[in-house]
């Protein structure tokens, strides 16, 4: 089994491909595409929801190098979070849609979109492994019905 995910168009969360991932509500945002340079995708739009409504925003190329292209999409923060998923001209059916689910040769739902928040990240501890311990659970001093 060979592994295509470095011959096809990426973008996730991670600081390379979204730098600002809490940004300001009403400012903007940037976000990159990364797309091989054998690959047939020829530009590519993000289609953002800006108050309910669909809106096309052109990406143009950031940088190039050996084996890649870098689009950069800059995205308008109209809503506390910010849905979208980018449109690639080129493919088998001339057009191809990435979200969070991977490449689609459809038209896609809104459901795996990428996000991004323009709430306070949680503080570091709330990220980590917690757990939640029950004392009267197992060191009853009274024989009586557990707590609903």
């Amino acid at each position: 089994m060979t592994d295509t995910s470095w011959s096809q168009p990426h973008h996730d969360g991670s600081a390379t491909y979204v730098p600002e991932p809490n940004p300001a509500l009403g400012g903007m945002v940037d976000v990159f595409l990364r797309v091989p340079r054998t690959s047939d995708v020829t530009s590519a739009w993000v289609r953002v929801i800006n108050d309910g409504e669909p809106e096309l925003v052109q990406a143009s190329v950031d940088r190039q190098d050996e084996t890649d292209t870098w689009l950069r999409a800059r995205l308008p923060v109209v809503s506390p979070v910010v849905s979208y998923h980018f449109l690639l001209d080129g493919g088998a059916q001339g057009y191809q849609w990435l979200n969070g689910a991977g490449l689609h040769s459809r038209d896609v739902a809104d459901a795996a979109d990428f996000r991004l928040s323009t709430y306070a990240p949680p503080p570091p501890w709330a990220t980590s492994t917690m757990y939640q311990i029950f004392p009267d659970r197992f060191a009853k001093a009274v024989d009586r019905p557990a707590p609903t």
